[in-house]
């Protein structure tokens, strides 16, 4: 008898499984799915956004003659574009830009190369060195502000 009862329970833990892994694999399926969909859609907008973060640097400090912004322009963004067009061909300058998440891994390399010329250039023209970082902050806070409208 005992047998017995232990054939119906594993019968019924079976049909359990069974329910389970059918409805919870097509509720993640779906969840999954959902997430997939966004998240292409999300970065399609992005890229399609067109947003490289060397052209907001240039019009960010670069567009007004401001002293300030024109120092800025000097130290920061015109040491960071040498480096960058010192490192490719124009071809590639142009493809680079136009693909924003490479943009700013290429905006990256360049700003650690010449992270202490910059420093040493406003150093030089009496103001802090410390905000070389502060612009660094705000220029990718710019370009990737499409990200940031999400997170609040």
């Amino acid at each position: 008898m005992d047998m017995y009862i232990e054939i119906f329970l594993v019968v019924i833990l079976c049909v359990c499984v069974w329910f389970i892994i059918r409805f919870v694999t097509k509720f993640f399926f779906k969840i999954f799915l959902i997430f997939f969909t966004c998240l292409i859609i999300f970065l399609g907008f992005w890229y399609l956004s067109n947003k490289n973060i060397f052209d907001t640097m240039s019009q960010l400090y670069c567009s007004n003659q401001d002293d300030s912004k024109n120092i800025k322009c000097e130290c920061f963004v015109l040491n960071i574009n040498s480096d960058f067009k010192s490192r490719f061909k124009q071809s590639q300058i142009d493809s680079i830009k136009n693909d924003p998440i490479r943009s700013i891994k290429e905006f990256k390399i360049s700003y650690d190369n010449k992270k202490e010329d910059i420093s040493v250039c406003f150093t030089k023209n009496g103001l802090s060195s410390s905000l070389v970082e502060e612009i660094k902050k705000d220029i990718i806070d710019k370009t990737t502000g499409f990200f940031k409208s999400f997170e609040e």
